[in-house]
């Protein structure tokens, strides 16, 4: 009887342990600013002792959408970015949480070509330059000698040359921005009458 029951704990003593999980340890992500223009982005995690993949969760997904750590922005805004590390070997799951800031962008104008226009033709309509935004846009005539605007619509006074700026309002997701273009007024030659030689004794 004693011989079993010491052979009992000495098996005891001696049986495997449980496996415990092993902390994770993650590092305070940084705050991420970016602008509007800058789409998508690919985050980087932080720092950890755990091998696991990544996953990251944005709590508004009216701001930006996640595929992986690839961002998609939609729109302009502050939001809480999860980072999640899935559970890997020995090591346990874990989150942390930073934020994503998103700041209205820098619109991207197609060209506001130079125009040539003869003063005969009174008046003409300028058309706006492609924009990745959908501000308002407003026209400017710097020398009103020669050209006046009102809207879009050019009122043509004199021949010459006349720099036409063309300016687009702010929004949510975007900024102010403007582009200038050359505007030259041919003037028509005049017709001139018959000047006749004139004899005097």
């Amino acid at each position: 009887m004693k011989k079993l029951f010491a052979a009992l704990v000495i098996s005891t003593l001696i049986a495997p342990a449980t496996a415990v999980g092993a902390v994770t340890i993650i590092e305070t992500p940084a705050a991420t600013i970016v602008p509007f223009t800058q789409k998508p982005i690919t985050l980087t995690p932080p720092r950890t002792n755990s091998p696991g993949a990544w996953s990251i969760e944005i709590l508004n997904s009216k701001i930006a959408t996640a595929n992986g750590l690839t961002l998609t922005l939609l729109s302009t805004g502050t939001t809480i970015i999860r980072y999640t590390q899935a559970a890997s070997g020995a090591y346990n799951a874990a989150s942390r949480l930073s934020r994503l800031t998103v700041s209205p962008g820098i619109p991207t104008l197609g060209e506001f070509k130079d125009q040539t226009v003869a003063l005969s033709a009174g008046s003409f309509t300028l058309a706006a330059p492609t924009s990745t935004s959908n501000g308002a846009w407003s026209f400017q005539s710097l020398d009103e000698s020669i050209a006046t605007i009102s809207g879009s619509k050019v009122t043509l006074l004199d021949g010459g040359e006349v720099s036409i700026r063309a300016t687009q309002s702010p929004t949510r997701n975007w900024l102010t921005t403007n582009v200038t273009m050359k505007l030259s007024v041919t003037a028509l030659s005049p017709t001139v009458g018959t000047f006749s030689d004139i004899t005097l004794s």
